[in-house]
């Protein structure tokens, strides 16, 4: 029987989601695979079983609290945005110079529409 119940899926799906913000989809699906006969996808915690329940959380928790408590993640999202704005680790871009004055002009003043189309 899968956990139908408000009242009793409620404790897992908060441990899934905290699992999903601190480790990612991949990471929390994996975890609790086992118990869903293999089931992935972001609505696989509701293929539980009742009796593996508090299983499937001790394992969440385990996934969500170890070590870093989410920092890889965190830091993998900054270094992303890091690489975009200068570039990866080996090429490294200087900042570009901005123009707050021509920045300005261009937000107020955009160039007209070709609605000729």
């Amino acid at each position: 029987m899968t956990m139908t119940d408000n009242t009793e899926m409620a404790p897992l799906k908060r441990a899934y989601l905290s699992a999903l913000a601190a480790r990612g989809r991949d990471a929390s699906d994996k975890a609790i695979q086992k118990y869903t006969n293999g089931a992935r996808g972001p609505h696989a915690w509701r293929k539980v079983k009742e009796a593996d329940a508090a299983k499937a959380i001790t394992d969440l928790e385990q996934l969500t609290f170890k070590g870093d408590g989410g920092q890889a993640k965190t830091e993998s999202r900054l270094q992303r945005m890091a690489n975009a704005a200068y570039g990866h680790d080996e090429r490294v871009r200087p900042a570009r110079e901005l123009d707050p004055v021509a920045i300005f002009d261009r937000w107020n003043n955009p160039p007209p529409a070709d609605r000729s189309k």
